[in-house]
Order: structure tokens, then C-alpha cells, then sequence
């Protein structure tokens, strides 16, 4: 794509917010991005039809969970929040990388359909290498998410930080 193309299709924006609480998380900002333009194409009023709010559209529960170590007293309406959404948004995604020692396809498919989900399939066929395991979720839904993610963040990569593969 041409360089003008590229801001239309891989938007950029909250990148100071993003910038901030990746850096705090230590999960790459391409991919941050690559999520949010999945969620919700960088649009702060998205309410998804299971109730999952914001930018990275984080269930309420989700949301309050994330944040019961911290003094922060999360509202469903406070999701809406581009700095709160994101903040606790990473939060969330540290901790599935985290769960899934760093497997990101693993940690993207339980962003969507939940841990629990993921734990079960990883039981269900155990020995899958990622592209197998990807291609053997049984969520059409899940499923696409994952490659789309997948594949933005690589072009996010690709566009802004030629550097990396």
C-alpha cells in the first residue's frame, strides 16, 4: 500500500496511551494496535452484543476483576474511557501472555472466547504445533479473530517498525 493507504487501513491512534501502558506491560504497541483495530477500529463508544465495551472491548467483569488489586473502582461506562479501556485493556492481555507463556495465538484466542476455553482445547488436542492449534478452534468466530490479529499485526509491524520482520 502506499504510505497515505497505510494510515487508513492500520490507524494509529491513542498512541501516546498505548505507547505508555505497553511499555508498563512489556507487550510490543504493533500489537496493541493490531487488537484494537480488530475490537473496535479505534472507536471508544463500541458496545459489542455481549456487553464487551471500548477500544479493546473489555467485559465489565473482565474490567473490574483487572482491576480489584488497584484503588481504581471500575463502572461499565467507564470502559468508554480511551485511558482506562487501554490501561486495563493491556493489563489483561499481560496476563493471558503470561497464562500462555508468551503464545500469542493462545493468548489472542483467550482474549476472545476466554481462558477457560483455550485451556480446554489445549487438552482437547494437545499435541497441535500453532497453526494446527488455530485451525482446529472450533469458533469460526475465535478462529478468524486470531488470524486477523495475526495478520494486522504483522503489517502494523511491517509499516511502522521496518525494522522487524
Amino acid at each position: 500500500l502506499p504510505n497515505f493507504l497505510s494510515g487508513i487501513f492500520f490507524p494509529r491512534q491513542y498512541q501516546s496511551l498505548i505507547a505508555a501502558y505497553s511499555k508498563e506491560q512489556e507487550v510490543d504497541p504493533a500489537l496493541v494496535l493490531a487488537l484494537i483495530r480488530e475490537e473496535s477500529f479505534f472507536r471508544t463508544d463500541v458496545r459489542s452484543p455481549a456487553n464487551a465495551f471500548g477500544l479493546m472491548q473489555l467485559l465489565h467483569g473482565t474490567a473490574r476483576e483487572i482491576a480489584s488489586g488497584s484503588d481504581l473502582k471500575v463502572k461499565a461506562r467507564d470502559l468508554y474511557d480511551p485511558e482506562i479501556n487501554i490501561r486495563l485493556g493491556l493489563q489483561y492481555l499481560k496476563m493471558l501472555l503470561d497464562k500462555y507463556d508468551g503464545r500469542l495465538y493462545l493468548a489472542l484466542a483467550a482474549y476472545n472466547a476466554g481462558p477457560h476455553r483455550v485451556d480446554q482445547w489445549l487438552q482437547d488436542f494437545p499435541l497441535a504445533d500453532e497453526e494446527e492449534f488455530i485451525e482446529m478452534i472450533p469458533f469460526t468466530e475465535t478462529r478468524t479473530y486470531v488470524k486477523s490479529i495475526l495478520r494486522n499485526y504483522f503489517f502494523y509491524r511491517y509499516y511502522y517498525d521496518p525494522g522487524k520482520p
